[in-house]
């Protein structure tokens, strides 16, 4: 005798719905035993914060401070910047934490220009020695008559770099300001902690309002956890979620177009890079360095991303260099020096090749600024 209708329905329904669950469950639990103590949030910031608090929290007996690294300190605006009179291997700063040995008054030498580059890990020269940075090639190679400030932060976003500048740079008096914008540093504008925490600009009407100021200590960010206020994987039921969560809103972070939020942020910080440069007196340049399958494939998905910089770069009358297609052509002539080194970094010679582009571009800005103010909106 067959079963009535409504059982065999229900019989098909449970046929159907258990593999499903069984699979969600497997899938659950190979997440978690993927991220182990660091699940994903959903939120890109948070997934970052828990990530951070667990890896110190897992080893409380070495390092119960959380400090940041040897070259890293805790900046409340900034979130972090180089320490000063850092002497690693290969990697030295100064009393101000400009990656160089040479201290570098605040008074000018009268007759000599001076360049201040901020940026991030491109910019400060990670994986390479001091001599083979673009800054210190510049100073010495190319621009002996120049000072040279490089004040890049590894990690940083491009609202960190912004306010290195205001906090940490304007002070010496530069003449140029170069700003290295790696393409890459696109959506870490969109957060609130990466290696650290951080600084974020915000969308407010025509501008922008600064958020997460003044930026948590490490020490306090820790006791926060230490005493149960918060706590990784706080709220998450679904680690899968959380993950499938994140990964969508980290896709969503790096389009690229005129309407998505990553660029409209991206844009009025160039406005507001612009803006303050020339009010302290100095020339603004933004220099774009493209990721590294740009230069040795020919493309990758920032390329939209150089011709909407270079049209906004136009639009508030500053000086833009892309050092693109040199670096393409040094990779056709020289494949075997220019390969980046660990981490996608620039080698000796992908250095040496911004080196010359910025010291044929600096000498012929004025001195003075000479640009109108021009402020087209996005």
């Amino acid at each position: 005798m067959r079963a009535p209708a409504p059982d065999r329905r229900r019989r098909r329904a449970l046929f159907l719905v258990v593999p499903w669950l069984a699979c969600l469950a497997l899938i659950e639990i190979g997440v978690r035993v993927q991220r182990r103590g660091a699940p994903r949030s959903g939120d890109l910031s948070l997934d970052d914060e828990w990530r951070w608090v667990a890896s110190h929290l897992a080893r409380e007996g070495e390092a119960t401070s959380g400090e940041l690294s040897p070259l890293f300190m805790h900046d409340p605006v900034v979130g972090w910047r180089p320490r000063p009179l850092v002497r690693l291997p290969g990697v030295t700063t100064n009393s101000a934490g400009m990656r160089t040995s040479v201290e570098v008054p605040l008074a000018r030498t009268p007759g000599q220009r001076r360049v201040l580059l901020v940026g991030d890990s491109y910019t400060w020269g990670d994986n390479v020695a001091d001599e083979h940075t673009f800054g210190h090639l510049l100073a010495t190679r190319h621009l002996p008559g120049w000072d040279v400030l490089n004040l890049g932060i590894p990690g940083s976003g491009t609202d960190q770099q912004l306010l290195m500048f205001h906090e940490h740079g304007r002070r010496f008096g530069p003449d140029v300001v170069v700003l290295g914008f790696f393409v890459r540093d696109y959506p870490r504008n969109l957060v609130t902690f990466r290696d650290y925490a951080k600084p974020r600009f915000e969308l407010e009407g025509d501008g922008l309002r600064l958020t997460n100021v003044p930026v948590l200590a490490p020490e306090d960010v820790l006791a926060k956890y230490r005493a149960g206020e918060r706590a990784v994987g706080q709220g998450l039921r679904w680690w899968t979620a959380g993950y499938a969560v994140s990964r969508w809103r980290e896709v969503a972070s790096e389009r690229v177009s005129e309407e998505a939020e990553g660029w409209l942020v991206l844009s009025r910080l160039m406005e507001r890079f612009a803006a303050e440069v020339l009010a302290a007196g100095a020339t603004p340049v933004w220099m774009l360095i493209p990721m590294r399958t740009a230069v040795e494939e020919g493309a990758s998905k920032y390329d939209a991303l150089e011709g909407l910089c270079e049209r906004r770069a136009a639009a508030l009358g500053m000086p833009f260099l892309s050092v693109t297609e040199a670096l393409r052509a040094r990779n056709v002539r020289d494949p075997v020096n220019l390969p980046r080194q660990a981490g996608g970094h620039l080698s000796p010679a992908g250095n040496e090749v911004i080196a010359e582009l910025l010291a044929d571009l600096l000498p012929r800005l004025p001195p003075s600024p000479a640009l109108v103010g021009a402020r087209g909106r996005p």
